[in-house]
């Protein structure tokens, strides 16, 4: 967009509704994500070895990091409209000014959870300075992170579950009891002692 159109109140009001339309679609994915079944269970779990537990540890972290950083983003744009108002045509000065917030590095973000370590003398909710280009799109690679290990361990507790079903089917006496355990899947409040559960993908 020419410095021109991207300084006018059309092209600023154009800007805007791109980036709410974004951020309805983030958070549109956060809400879809929190009520995933594997994720729900990836929360209860209890017994998460090796290099699942790694991975979910990482992932953990950027699900917080993303909601924080929707809410960051969120208040932003409510920034955003309350400057912009609703005059229909605004003055430079003001044009200016939405410009900077729009491509400006002027979103305080969390940090990213790749980052090193905190240092001791900064705060543990350590926050960094960003564009709203930037922050979305590295909100979009922690999703992507997110998201695959929820596949892939929805992929090896789904061929899991389909064993359980045959096997409680075989044995009509047990029907029913691995269901209710998540079709294998343990969590702290369903610990029954001398009972062995399968483990979790490694």
């Amino acid at each position: 967009m020419r410095t021109m159109d991207r300084l006018s109140t059309e092209g600023i009001d154009q800007r805007i509704d791109e980036f709410r339309t974004l951020l309805d679609r983030v958070t549109g994915h956060l809400v879809e994500l929190d009520a995933d079944l594997t994720w729900q269970l990836l929360e209860q779990s209890t017994s998460l070895r090796g290099r699942t537990a790694e991975r979910w540890s990482d992932a953990s972290r950027r699900h917080e990091a993303l909601w924080r950083g929707q809410f960051a983003l969120a208040g932003h744009l409510e920034r955003l409209s309350s400057l912009r108002g609703s005059r229909r045509s605004l003055p430079r000065a003001v044009l200016v000014e939405l410009d900077e917030l729009l491509e400006g590095s002027v979103v305080r973000m969390p940090a990213s959870p790749e980052a090193s370590s905190t240092a001791l003398t900064e705060p543990l909710d350590h926050t960094e300075l960003t564009s709203v280009d930037v922050a979305l799109r590295a909100m979009s690679d922690d999703y992507g992170v997110v998201a695959l290990l929820v596949s892939e361990v929805a992929e090896v507790w789904g061929l899991r579950c389909n064993v359980w079903i045959d096997w409680s089917t075989r044995c009509p006496r047990f029907a029913g009891s691995p269901l209710r355990r998540g079709c294998g899947f343990r969590t702290s409040s369903d610990k029954q002692p001398g009972r062995s559960m399968p483990r979790s993908p490694q």
